[in-house]
């Protein structure tokens, strides 16, 4: 999905792959609590509505790809956590 981004306005392409491992970072710096749409999309300088395209079940489904992302990372043979869960 293109994104605008506002700072130069030349669209840009956002994944769930983005959104999910920025729903990471968001976690891993704020705590779960602080997980939302808004955060999110603030995060990645796109408008909450465009993240419906990639997460239609909206924030439930986001916390629950995030902590289904976690958990991988937390599994034997996963990525390094600390590297993952700081960046």
């Amino acid at each position: 999905m293109a994104a605008t981004t506002a700072a130069n306005s030349v669209p840009r392409r956002i994944s769930r792959a983005d959104v999910v491992d920025c729903g990471v970072a968001i976690t891993a710096a704020s705590g779960f609590e602080s997980l939302t749409l808004r955060a999110v999309a603030d995060a990645l300088q796109v408008k909450s509505p465009s993240l419906y395209h990639h997460l239609p079940g909206g924030v439930r489904e986001l916390r629950s790809a995030v902590v289904g992302r976690i958990t991988e990372l937390l599994e034997p043979g996963g990525v390094d956590t600390d590297e993952q869960l700081t960046a």
